[in-house]
Parts: structure tokens; sequence; C-alpha cells
């Protein structure tokens, strides 16, 4: 008898397990994923010579949530945090507080049948940036910038089961302050995500 139950528990957690992905028309996509980057660089300066060590530090956490217009593609709107930092020879010279919200769009290539599936992700970021600099020898000063993100991604998500996926998304982000400021990355960005059907 405990083999007959032990085999039958067996069974229903592999259906449920095989169970297609939630990615069809009405379903609910909640979660998020964050990014971490750290840079340093030396820069040298000659009259009179010295050399600088700067180093760089950023979290950015996009929790989010989208619905299912159509079988397999989703919109949804993200909140996006991102705290960044840097450092000159040990002391602080800058820090930036990004606070924005971000649409955006998501594709699944494949069909809801495996436990791996493709998708291409596309949003835009409005942020503001709270942005506080600490200069040797001078005071701290504080100012308020708006910027624009502008983020294209792709990548292999893995589904634990049909409400839970695992991803792991390759990104082009473009940040755009107007006239002043433009940076450019390939970030790597780990992510979770909640699907709930219907």
């Amino acid at each position: 008898m405990k083999k007959f139950y032990l085999l039958l528990t067996f069974s229903l957690n592999f259906f449920a397990f095989c169970r297609a992905q939630l990615i069809n028309k009405g379903d609910w996509l909640i979660g998020g994923n964050a990014t971490f980057k750290h840079s340093s660089s030396t820069i040298y300066q000659y009259l009179p010579p010295q050399a600088y060590k700067y180093v760089d530090n950023s979290w950015l956490i996009s929790p989010g949530v989208g619905y299912f217009f159509c079988n397999r593609l989703s919109a949804g709107i993200s909140v996006v945090i991102d705290l960044a930092g840097e450092k000159m020879r040990g002391s602080p010279t800058y820090s930036n507080t990004y606070v924005g919200v971000s649409p955006f769009a998501r594709y699944y290539f494949l069909k809801p049948n495996s436990k791996i599936n493709i998708l291409a992700d596309a949003e835009y970021g409005w942020l503001q940036n709270r942005y506080r600099s600490f200069l040797p020898g001078s005071n701290s000063s504080t100012s308020t910038l708006t910027q624009h993100l502008y983020s294209m991604a792709g990548g292999p998500c893995l589904f634990i089961n049909p409400h839970i996926a695992l991803e792991a998304l390759l990104a082009y982000t473009h940040l755009k302050e107007t006239g002043k400021y433009n940076s450019d990355a390939i970030q790597l960005k780990l992510g979770f995500r909640l699907h709930i059907g219907k």
C-alpha cells in the first residue's frame, strides 16, 4: 500500500511539473530582475604626476507586473530603483539614486510545452536621478536630473514549475540625459517571475 501511495504522489508531482507554462492570454506576470555592476579604473594626471583609482558600484532592482494580452506576448510596468556610487582613493566622490517607472513588453518564442523558453524584452524608462557629489576640498552638492532609459534584452528562462520562472537575460541599455550625458552598457540581468493563471 505504501508503494502505491508513493507512486501516486510521484505521478501527481511529475504531471504538475510538466504542465504547460502560464504564458497564454489572460495570464499575469509578477516579479522582476536585479543587476549588479562593479568596475574600477585608473586615471593619470600629468601635472603634477599622480594616478587616481576610481571604483564604481551599482545595484539596479526592477520589480514589475505584466499581463498577457495574447498568447506568449505580455506588456506591463516596472518600478526602477538604481543605487550607484563611486570612490576615489577610498573616499566617496559621488552617489546616484535613480527612481522611475518603466513600461515593458516581452515575447516568448517557444510554445508552452517544456521547461525552457526563449524570450525578448524591450523597455523604456523615465527616471529621476538624485546626484550628490563629494569632491575633495569643496562642499558637497546635490542636484536632480531627469533621464531616459532604453533597453533591449533576450535570453533563456527556466520554468521550475508552471508558475515560477528564473531568467538570465543579456541586455543592451542606453541611458540618456537630454543634452548632457549618454551611457551605453551590456548587462546580465538575473530575474525571477511568478506566472499566475486565469
